[in-house]
């Protein structure tokens, strides 16, 4: 994410400070009118190329790539925790089928739509602030600091986006393999610090069952509510017992 958005960035500074300042700057020199006129005419034309390549700066297929890859990633840390989880269980977890090549291709798309609205938005920002910026005869400094709190912004957003995205894609990817290896049980384990919410802090350690509508946080698993941390550790069939003897199935 971190590349992506300094692209972003560094593309939207260069377009501000070579393609608009130097202009921007003659107009505050110039006094005739003609000059004037020209210099007017120049700065349009710069705004609209400004606009123009600021839209058109998101290369879909690049932008799919890394998606794609990302989520790849969320995946082989998912079957590569369950194999640890698992320990001496005599089966592997499965490392693909027809749920997760269509739920990942699923996220792929979705997540492209995310990073692309959020492109957009990004670019209309800019665009925004500088054509306000020039129109009331702001200063190239004052200007650039505007931009530079919407990068802050934009920043902010994104990596609020993928670590929901993480954790959601990951809790989703977890049930499906935990319950394809056995476990149709498991128990809820939070990060146990003040950043964990009440309900989460109360469902910490407990048991629950998967597919259960009543269970976990109002039917949602480990990391699939927004912005959570939490993880499920499967409970597999031989491991019932316990559980069993304290009451708790």
């Amino acid at each position: 994410m971190d590349s992506l958005l300094k692209h972003w960035f560094q593309r939207a500074d260069q377009l501000w400070r070579y393609t608009i300042v130097p202009i921007y700057k003659q107009s505050a020199i110039y006094q005739d009118d003609d000059a004037n006129d020209s210099v007017a005419d120049q700065l349009r034309a710069a705004m609209q190329y400004l606009e123009n390549q600021l839209e058109s700066g998101l290369n879909d297929i690049t932008l799919e790539a890394w998606v794609s890859e990302f989520i790849k990633d969320v995946d082989k840390w998912s079957y590569n925790g369950l194999k640890v989880q698992m320990g001496p269980q005599p089966i592997d977890p499965i490392s693909s089928d027809r749920f997760l090549r269509q739920y990942t291709q699923s996220k792929i798309a979705e997540n492209v739509s995310r990073i692309t609205t959020l492109h957009d938005q990004y670019a209309q920002q800019v665009e925004s602030t500088v054509f306000n910026g020039v129109t009331k005869g702001q200063g190239t400094g004052e200007i650039a600091k505007e931009i530079a709190k919407i990068d802050n912004v934009t920043s902010a957003h994104a990596h609020l986006i993928a670590r929901d995205q993480t954790g959601s894609i990951l809790g989703q990817i977890n049930a499906h393999r935990q319950q394809e290896a056995g476990a149709d049980y498991y128990i809820w384990q939070s990060m146990e610090d003040a950043r964990v919410r009440d309900l989460h802090q109360l469902l910490d350690q407990s048991l629950q069952r998967y597919g259960n509508p009543a269970g976990g946080d109002n039917g949602m698993v480990p990391g699939e509510p927004i912005q959570c941390r939490c993880v499920a550790l499967p409970v597999f069939a031989d491991q019932l017992h316990e559980y069993q003897a304290q009451g708790l199935i």
